[in-house]
């Protein structure tokens, strides 16, 4: 019965990515309600109830495991888009597959907008930007429970220029691990 539930989450980014080749689609949206916020619990207190013949599990930092495809951690986006672009799948999937075999580690993900705009609007942004990502990791089997989402809109940006190559910088999720 495990085996069988697991077989389909995976196999349905599969299928998706699968439907939009078939459409012709370069990227697929996927929405979330725009009134939804998903937080992680505070961590609780848990006694230590391993046996001597149970080992912790070790914590392993992300960058340990695959350097090349760990050390990407921002998702840039269009202008007023929410949709993931391909070229960012794979930074995902990368991501994905390294939290769902650690599910003790917990990751925010940070959503933020450009400067145009207004502040409502850039925070909805940017929060809807934080959703996207939030869909396409736990599609790829990561438990929503170690995925915290929050957006700044147009808050901290990394570039303070305003001209487009500004703005794009600034268009972004980070994803940001709580070791």
């Amino acid at each position: 019965m495990i085996r069988t539930s697991r077989l389909i989450v995976a196999a349905l980014p599969i299928a998706l990515l699968a439907a939009c080749a078939i459409n012709g689609n370069k990227t697929a949206q996927v929405t979330m309600p725009e009134a939804t916020r998903i937080e992680t619990p505070p961590p609780t207190a848990i006694a230590d109830t391993t046996s001597s013949f149970e080992q912790p599990q070790k914590m392993v930092k992300p960058q340990q495991e695959s350097p090349s495809a760990l050390a990407k951690r921002i998702i840039y986006f269009d202008f007023d888009e929410s949709n993931i672009k391909n070229e960012y799948r794979s930074t995902i999937r990368a991501h994905a597959e390294y939290l769902a075999s650690h599910p003790n580690v917990h990751v925010r993900l940070e959503g933020y907008a450009d400067e145009r705009g207004t502040p409502e609007y850039n925070l909805a942004l940017g929060e809807r930007r934080g959703h996207s990502v939030l869909a396409l990791l736990t599609l790829q089997g990561v438990n929503v429970g170690q995925i915290e989402t929050i957006s700044y809109g147009e808050e901290h940006p990394v570039s303070e220029g305003h001209d487009e190559a500004s703005w794009h910088l600034n268009r972004r999720v980070e994803i940001d691990y709580e070791l």
